[in-house]
């Protein structure tokens, strides 16, 4: 995710440059046009488009969203138009598509193809005109994957706690019909004891077409939500106060480097205005700087944490059946599998370019087995998301699920929305784009508290010992343990309904 700052009035412009990155998404040349429109240049490595009358539409996408500072109020989010036709690309090679509630925008390829995109100019259509005044401005991209309407399966036959069919334990299809639950043949056993007999027709079973993130939520991505957070939802966010020195790692309640996670404060806040956070995995040298392990999964977060952030970006949890489709697809259950459809792997434990945007590893998948961070005696903390893919590495190296999204098995735990009563309630309803005062997502039925959460897909400290695999799919080890810590393993990702 890369940020640009910018400070104008209609009067006069006034630029505060960033230029920080994520993965490889880079938003630059950010400038106000007029009191409706808004331009930016959209870059991003190997995006592809796989829609074409042989197969179903699958494309990856990048979600973009807008924060503004009136005046030198607080950071808002920005609505933008909900029509595709307010919003211009002049491009041949990318398009922009709108959503209903305003949250932003989805910039994708146009036609069938792969390819890198490269310094692209959109010009946005604000939902409403803006006043007359001063503001700072941040543009934001994440890395999405559209995944297609279809039916899929969930459970594999053996897996801990499953889902499966309450008689004969099989895995069972979901399809656009309603899903019953229960005791009988042909009703989904979810191991909990549910009150309702069917799921919902408003929760993301993941039978319909969703989006969801590319990769886990990384930990410069968390720093820049942060950056716009005011003293008390920053203190609600971190582990120490935002008023502690310089250089301490926030996550931590020791203040020191551990995990592999780099967020640090980089100017502390007086107690009224807000601190500035940062990363700095090489605490040899300075704050920001290119080997200081931004790219890396966002490990010491909550529940509570994720589902802000999720709320703050205009997006919304993923639900454990969408965590399976996002693995498997469309294919038939393989036992034991792990994300890239074979029950084999093969442990990343030697690094490459630490901390850089290149970070990777040494190791190589051999047969059938995918590559994954897990095992006990690895990097003790997350790589780099999508550490193991490039423009020419298959699934296997890559690590990859169906639709192409990373680090589904190992790396971090997913946590995602559950099949128990609590998790049942929630509908498809991605955040407003702001949180509560008190640093909470103020979204209803999101609760940070944890009731309506599981852990799936596995971490670092995760282990494969014969039939033991808490990184496999349809593993659901951590099925009675509610997602309230911030656990060193612990990660997250979100998406989106069409």
């Amino acid at each position: 995710m890369l940020s640009r700052f910018l400070l104008i009035s209609f009067c006069s412009l006034f630029w505060i440059n960033s230029n920080l990155k994520a993965n490889n998404v880079q938003l630059s040349n950010l400038q106000i046009i007029d009191n409706r429109h808004i331009s930016v240049s959209v870059s991003w490595d190997n995006a592809w488009n796989l829609s074409n009358g042989n197969t179903r539409a699958n494309y990856d996408a990048v979600w973009v969203f807008l924060k503004y500072k009136y005046n030198g109020g607080q950071w808002q989010h920005l609505k933008l138009a909900d029509l595709d036709s307010l919003h211009q690309s002049n491009s041949y090679m990318i398009e922009i598509k709108s959503v209903t509630d305003s949250g932003g925008v989805f910039v994708k390829l146009k036609q069938p193809t792969e390819t890198n995109v490269s310094d692209e100019t959109i010009i946005l259509c604000t939902a409403n005109l803006l006043a007359l005044g001063n503001y700072d401005l941040k543009a934001f991209g994440i890395e999405m994957v559209y995944l297609p309407e279809a039916d899929f399966w969930v459970g594999d036959g053996q897996s801990n706690h499953s889902l499966k069919d309450s008689i004969s334990g099989a895995p069972i299809l979901i399809d656009a019909s309603t899903t019953a639950l229960g005791t009988n043949a042909n009703q989904l056993s979810t191991g909990f004891s549910n009150a309702v007999s069917q799921i919902p027709a408003t929760f993301p079973k993941g039978q319909k077409a969703f989006y969801g993130m590319k990769y886990e939520l990384s930990q410069q991505q968390y720093a820049e939500f942060l950056n716009t957070l005011t003293v008390e939802q920053q203190t609600t966010r971190t582990v120490l106060p935002p008023t502690s020195i310089a250089g301490k790692f926030v996550m931590v309640s020791t203040g020191q480097y551990a995990n592999r996670n780099g967020v640090v404060i980089k100017t502390p806040s007086d107690g009224n205005s807000p601190a500035i956070y940062g990363c700095n995995a090489n605490v040899g040298n300075e704050i920001d700087a290119a080997d200081d392990g931004q790219n890396r999964a966002m490990n010491f977060i909550s529940w509570a944490d994720v589902v802000a952030y999720l709320d703050w970006v205009a997006l919304r949890p993923l639900s454990e059946m969408e965590y399976e489709k996002s693995c498997r697809g469309e294919k038939s259950p393989v036992k034991l599998a792990f994300a890239w459809d074979t029950p084999y792997s093969v442990d990343a434990n030697t690094g490459i370019n630490e901390g850089t945007e290149d970070e990777t590893v040494s190791e190589s998948t051999i047969d059938s087995a995918g590559l994954t961070n897990q095992g006990y005696s690895g990097f003790q903390g997350p790589l780099r998301n999508g550490f193991g893919a490039n423009q020419t590495n298959d699934r296997l190296q890559a690590g990859a699920g169906y639709y192409g999204m990373l680090e589904l098995s190992g790396n971090l735990w997913e946590v995602c929305i559950a099949l128990n009563d609590a998790g049942l309630s929630f509908a498809s309803k991605a955040g407003n784009g702001s949180i509560g005062s008190d640093g909470n997502a103020d979204e209803p039925n999101w609760y940070p508290n944890a009731d309506n959460a599981i852990y799936r897909g596995g971490a670092w400290l995760s282990g494969v010992t014969g039939t033991f695999r808490d990184l496999a799919i349809s593993d659901r080890f951590y099925m009675n343990l509610r997602p309230t810590l911030r656990r060193n393993t612990s990660g997250g990702r979100g998406g989106r309904s069409e």
